[in-house]
């Protein structure tokens, strides 16, 4: 009886310590992968912080020049290139550029059940505004690249509609930075 007694009990002890090895190697896990997810997000919360500081120029130089383009008169024959070269302090529009495929800048694999779905629906909002945008950046460049010598109102008017969308997909992707920005700032993973 004593042998039975002895094997039970070092079989509980055995166990019992390959579970504690678990549990420890599993809470050593998840605080890696927490590490690595700040991290991450950190990176891209700094490259968001830098991409919306240059949206943000492009966004206020995009706004003046669809407002000085709201002033020139229907019957004004000025050929788009010389409204250009007048308006604009780059005598062109300004593209923006940013660090594209944030949502994908890092891989994050099977750590990715950590993250808040919220967060990575606003990183595939981003993209897909930035996509429009870069879109919207061809339209208008063909726009002026067919149309710079025209003195035609009509293609004044296309220009502006383009520019005016331009300027809309720009503050939507500032509004996206700033909500990714915010959920990102009040999280602890």
């Amino acid at each position: 009886m004593d042998w039975l007694l002895v094997f039970v009990k070092d079989f509980v002890v055995v166990v019992l310590g390959v579970f504690v090895a678990l549990l420890i190697d599993r809470w050593r896990e998840r605080r890696k992968n927490r590490e690595f997810l700040n991290r991450a997000l950190g990176i891209l919360a700094e490259n968001v912080r830098e991409n919306r500081k240059e949206i943000e120029k492009a966004l206020n130089e995009h706004t003046i020049l669809l407002r000085k383009f709201l002033k020139v008169k229907p019957w004004d024959r000025t050929p788009l290139s010389a409204l250009l070269s007048r308006f604009s302090d780059t005598g062109g529009i300004f593209v923006f550029l940013p660090r594209r495929g944030l949502s994908g800048q890092i891989f994050i694999g099977e750590r990715a059940s950590m993250l808040d779905t919220s967060v990575l629906s606003i990183l595939s909002d981003i993209e897909e505004a930035t996509e429009y945008m870069y879109e919207m950046y061809y339209r208008i460049s063909d726009h002026l690249i067919n149309r710079l010598d025209s003195p035609l109102h009509e293609d004044r008017i296309r220009l502006i509609v383009l520019l005016d969308t331009i300027v809309k997909v720009e503050r939507d992707i500032v509004r996206l930075y700033d909500r990714f920005l915010k959920s990102v700032d009040t999280r602890s993973f």
